[in-house]
């Protein structure tokens, strides 16, 4: 009696996310997950973007690490500038417009959800795996 190999895991573990994201295909779709909170949520429309922003950061970018979105700006924390500027980021990471990106939730925290217009959970999350 052969066995089979498990099915790949769809949640990818916090340590192990190069691994995991390595053998998956770039059209399959990958539930990533930081502490069992999903970063990417299907909407009527669009999608939520769950991400933690990194102020002061000496290398700004958007990048998907640890099983979730990460964006560093330069901006400092303060009057809104980190936040809007992390949806700026987060809008040319994915290729849309920076109009189609709206905080939904997290104004003076460092874990934000963003509510993305016009892009589907699963292409959000392709668009960001090939960064």
């Amino acid at each position: 009696m052969s066995r089979e190999a498990p099915p790949p895991a769809l949640t990818v573990p916090a340590r192990s996310w190069r691994g995991a994201l390595a053998g998956a295909s770039p059209s399959s779709p990958v539930r990533v997950s930081y502490r069992g909170v999903e970063a990417f949520r299907a909407t009527d429309g669009g999608c939520i973007v769950r991400a933690h922003v990194t102020p002061r950061s000496a290398r700004p970018g958007v990048a998907l690490a640890a099983g979730r979105v990460a964006i560093r700006v330069r901006a400092v924390p303060e009057k809104g500038r980190a936040t809007a500027e992390a949806a700026e980021r987060l809008a040319d990471g994915l290729g849309v417009p920076r109009s189609a990106v709206r905080l939904k939730s997290g104004r003076v925290s460092r874990t934000k959800s963003f509510e993305v217009a016009g892009i589907a959970a699963h292409e959000a999350q392709r668009r960001l795996r090939g960064r």
